[in-house]
């Protein structure tokens, strides 16, 4: 009888350690990351020209998908898709052209509100040099 009362002993005592650590905040927890959901107007400065751009973007967790217009004086009609992270207010974002070969590397801070944002990206199309800028937009 003493083995069964010290085996239950040990074993709520094991349930008790366990259900201490399963409660534990994860590492990835993103309470603290600002929604940016929605639709995004702004603008990007690249070396030679200003290019209209819209993003509209959809957020699960941490992860962001969604399209994204440009309009220049040099590039009228670039679209694509965008997918990348948030960690707190830093977004970073990959975007894919479907009207030209390659994309863009994006980097951006959001405001505390999640009603703008701004950064830098780097763009490399296939056959054309690589173009750095900056960005701005701001939610609709």
């Amino acid at each position: 009888m003493k083995k069964l009362n010290l085996l239950i002993v040990c074993f709520c005592l094991f349930l008790t350690i366990a259900g201490t650590f399963s409660c534990k905040k994860s590492s990835t927890d993103d309470s603290n990351t600002i929604n940016v959901s929605g639709d995004w107007k702004g603008t990007a400065i690249l070396p030679t020209e200003t290019d209209n751009v819209t993003l509209s973007l959809t957020q699960s967790g941490t992860n962001i998908t969604g399209t994204f217009t440009q309009a220049g004086t040099s590039d009228p009609n670039n679209n694509g898709t965008v997918s990348g992270t948030i960690s707190g207010s830093n977004i970073t974002l990959t975007s894919v052209s479907s009207v030209y070969s390659g994309g863009s590397s994006l980097n951006a801070t959001v405001n505390s509100s999640g009603t703008s944002m701004s950064g830098n990206f780097t763009s490399q199309y296939t056959g054309a040099p690589s173009i750095s800028g900056t960005w701005s937009l701001t939610k609709n």
